[in-house]
């Protein structure tokens, strides 16, 4: 019979992995992107704002 504890764990690390690896990629993007020459940071409208012109 499967061994469903050690199925469930092993996709967990894994996943929680995948997770840590793709945040270090999109800091590492961000930050190349913010100190890019000519880079201005251009921010969209807050979504509070955006709420409240509804």
């Amino acid at each position: 019979m499967a061994d469903y504890k050690e199925m469930y764990y092993e996709l967990f690390v894994e996943v929680a992995n995948v997770i840590e690896r793709l945040q270090k990629v999109q800091q590492k993007t961000e930050m190349m992107y913010a100190t890019a020459d000519g880079g201005d940071l251009v921010f969209g409208p807050n979504v509070d704002e955006q709420e409240g012109d509804e």
